[in-house]
């Protein structure tokens, strides 16, 4: 397991327990809620979409050594 792997498994945990923080204060109808959550719904949508980048950079590299 690299250290890419090891920052972007932490980055979605955190991204999840905001998320579901977030869920938990709106509607408990706490303003601060709705911020938690849209951070965490962010963070996670970052993380994943900088994974799939570097999969497919990976990928095209392999391809271009072959």
């Amino acid at each position: 397991m690299t250290t890419t792997d090891k920052v972007s498994i932490t980055a979605l945990a955190v991204g999840l327990v905001f998320a579901i923080t977030g869920m938990i204060l709106a509607f408990t109808g706490s303003p601060a809620g709705i911020w938690v959550l849209v951070t965490g719904v962010a963070l996670f949508a970052v993380v994943k979409l900088t994974q799939n980048f570097l999969l497919v950079r990976r990928a095209v590299r392999r391809n271009k050594l072959q």
